[in-house]
């Protein structure tokens, strides 16, 4: 194998929910630097996998929003209230749930959430990466120090965009996994890979028998999901908590704004897609799904089709 929120929300609520996540659309497209295939051939890929995984989510939750009666709408759901409404202390699910369960505009957590899975599932690669709105460079060799003048320090420029600094790039020396930069006149953010994304594997397939926090912090594609949502264009996303534990911690009105919850929703629905849920919640225990089916592990006993 390889691997509760009540509806009392106020108009006035909903009203700036909604106001506060609507998207500026800056970020339409992503585009790695061209080195960032020597280092790192599968980025592409990994990247792909990320866009067509949130887009996957998306349509499950709008199988989900339009009450259709089928797994992967179930799915949608089981998922949704996992991360952003109810958990027990233990993480059992607790209720018999009603497929088609409430509606959308009675949730407006949902419809954010919904509509934040959309955002990312129409994210673009272009092959030019001096055309895209979001770019990813893989190392730091284009920074160049020049001259100190009268003692003040040596600023290091960005050769291919043009930036200065008065400090050393902030990946030099550092084990961190990535950093962003100003956005540039012709980029509206700037993110370099650091020595610590080096560790990550591409492909999903490569990881078995794991919970969803080692699968977070050792797959590449959950840390391109994060990059993108903490990006200055889907603000305003914070970090409430990051570790699996951290996320099944908040509830609705806090998960809807913090990104990791995005990242380990659509990893839930990734790992569906190989046969896996999570099996124990505290632990985060990945499993496949068991023999009587997803209905029975849930305690759902509306007919699927």
């Amino acid at each position: 194998m390889y691997f509760h929120l009540s509806t009392m929300f106020t108009l006035t609520t909903l009203a700036l929910l909604i106001a506060i996540f609507t998207p500026s659309l800056a970020i339409r497209d992503v585009g790695f630097h061209q080195a960032c295939y020597t280092s790192n051939p599968r980025l592409g890929q990994d990247f792909r996998e990320a866009v067509t995984m949130a887009r996957q989510a998306f349509e499950s939750m709008e199988k989900w929003n339009h009450g259709e009666q089928n797994t992967a709408s179930l799915f949608a759901r089981y998922a949704y209230e996992i991360i952003f409404r109810r958990h027990t202390q233990q993480g059992a699910w607790q209720d018999n749930m009603n497929l088609q369960g409430e509606n959308q505009e009675n949730d407006p957590i949902r419809q954010v959430v919904t509509r934040k899975l959309d955002e990312l599932g129409k994210l673009k690669q272009v092959p030019r990466w001096e055309r895209a709105d979001m770019l990813i460079f893989c190392d730091d060799s284009r920074w160049k120090q020049g001259q100190s003048r009268d003692g003040e320090p040596a600023p290091w420029k960005d050769e291919l965009l043009g930036t200065i600094l008065y400090e050393p790039p902030r990946c030099r020396g550092m084990d961190q996994e990535y950093v962003t930069y100003p956005p540039s006149q012709s980029h509206s953010h700037v993110v370099e890979f650091c020595q610590g994304a080096r560790r990550r594997y591409t492909g999903s397939e490569m990881l078995q028998g794991q919970t969803i926090s080692t699968i977070r912090e050792e797959l590449l594609f959950p840390l391109l999901l994060e990059m993108t949502l903490k990006a200055p264009d889907f603000q305003p996303m914070t970090e409430r908590s990051i570790s699996w534990q951290g996320v099944l911690s908040l509830d609705g009105t806090l998960a809807v704004s913090n990104a990791e919850s995005y990242v380990y929703l659509i990893l839930m629905h990734r790992l569906y897609s190989l046969g896996l849920i999570v099996l124990e919640m505290g632990r985060g225990t990945i499993g496949p799904i068991p023999g009587d089916g997803l209905a029975w592990h849930l305690n759902i006993t509306e007919p699927l089709t």
